[in-house]
């Protein structure tokens, strides 16, 4: 099921999950696939731009999950596999820094799990991350975005 809904703010993403709850009884899988990408350079770049993609892309990540995670531990203790999954949806920005990605590399390294395989694991819920790799229309992106996006 699909849900849509603000998750920059904490009650709406509680709200969302619960819309979940009511329709369907239970929460067996979070999937964190909301995000934002504006890239420039840090330097003269507009600090509002970076509180919208922090708010997007890390705490609406963390709303979510927060608010999902009691509803995923009970689907898990009631389920026959007894276990329930996490999965944020990342870029490959969130991997490996590059020019031009400012803020959004920081808020791309948030989305993905620790590697440590005992810290992706809590009691009943397995968290997984993935991302997008390089892609080669990246060049033609910039030039047709305009400078705000240009990647140097």
């Amino acid at each position: 099921m699909v849900v849509a809904a603000d998750i920059t703010g904490r009650l709406q993403a509680e709200d969302a999950v619960q819309q979940v709850i009511e329709r369907n009884g239970r929460l067996d899988t979070l999937v964190n696939n909301a995000g934002l990408m504006l890239l420039g350079p840090v330097v003269g770049a507009d600090p509002e731009e970076w509180d919208r993609m922090i708010a997007i892309n890390v705490q609406g990540l963390l709303y979510t999950t927060r608010a999902a995670l009691p509803h995923l531990l009970k689907a898990a203790e009631q389920g026959r596999r007894r276990v329930a999954y996490i999965v944020n949806i990342g870029s490959y920005a969130g991997r490996v820094a590059s020019r031009g990605f400012g803020v959004y590399n920081a808020t791309e390294f948030g989305v993905h799990p620790s590697p440590s395989p005992r810290a992706r694991k809590s009691p009943g819920a397995t968290c997984a991350s993935v991302s997008s790799s390089r892609v080669p229309w990246r060049a033609n992106w910039a030039r047709t975005t305009g400078p705000r996006s240009e990647v140097n």
